[in-house]
């Protein structure tokens, strides 16, 4: 059987689940006709003709000629790095034009009408989109950090976060108290990733007892809430509402300075 490690390979470069059935069956049994393939892989014999040309254009299958016959091959390891390299070409490009493609969507958000809106997500999944959607900060995002963004999210994907946060020359405040030390592991090691530009102060639990994580930055407010099997959030898009919470903000910022730990 082919190793998962291929097959997880080929799934990540783009390959349906029955065309990495056909590649996974070329590989173990070799050059076959499409009757063949239909045989090994329980495949309709209709569908393998379809399957094989779109692999063909994808250049993981090439057709040769074996004792008169047509028969389907598997592209070797060379070809594939060159289906890997097209891959990065791609990516760069998509890169490259992304700048431009986000003008043009912020353009015409902006051009909706409507004063607020509200977005709901649920799961880790949603919660870190809400992690990357606060990257659309325009210079600084503040709010109060419940526990470590590690403990939700994870290591790689926090690492990540921090990687496109000091690419972006933002800067971060935050407010926290005795939820997120008790949330470490070993509080004198700090959390994953680059935080240069994040100044933190600590607020004592009777002036203010910090019992979900919030971002405050642009017009948006994000409420973040996981606890036990409950784990969801919610975006508010508002100018008002921005405005007024980034100034309770301040004032329990002030507070942390002189109440510091």
């Amino acid at each position: 059987m082919v190793d998962k490690i291929i097959q997880n390979f080929l799934s990540n470069l783009g390959l349906s689940g029955d065309e990495i059935k056909t590649y996974s069956s070329l590989l173990e049994k070799g050059n076959q006709t499409i009757l063949e393939l239909a045989r090994h892989t329980g495949i309709a014999r209709t569908n393998v003709y379809r399957l094989l040309e779109e692999m063909k254009e994808k250049g993981v299958v090439e057709e040769i000629i074996d004792d008169y016959k047509t028969k389907a091959k598997a592209a070797s390891a060379d070809t594939l790095e060159l289906l890997i390299s097209r891959k990065e070409n791609q990516a760069k490009n998509l890169r490259a034009q992304l700048p431009s493609v986000s003008e043009t969507i912020s353009h015409l958000t902006l051009s909706t009408p409507a004063d607020t809106k509200v977005l709901f997500y649920r799961g880790k999944n949603g919660i870190e989109q809400m992690f990357w959607n606060a990257l659309r900060a325009k210079e600084e995002i503040v709010g109060y950090t419940y526990r470590t963004s590690e403990s939700i999210i994870g290591t790689k994907a926090i690492i990540r976060w921090t990687e496109e946060f000091q690419l972006r020359h933002l800067k971060l405040r935050d407010l926290y108290s005795d939820e997120l030390i008790k949330s470490k592991k070993d509080p004198t090691k700090p959390e994953p990733g680059d935080w240069t530009n994040n100044e933190s102060r600590y607020i004592k639990p009777e002036i203010l007892n910090i019992i979900h994580q919030m971002d405050i930055y642009n017009d948006v407010v994000g409420i973040y809430n996981w606890q036990a099997e409950e784990i969801f959030g919610v975006e508010i898009h508002n100018a008002k509402v921005a405005q007024m919470q980034k100034q309770i903000f301040e004032v329990f910022w002030n507070l942390a300075k002189s109440h510091s730990a």
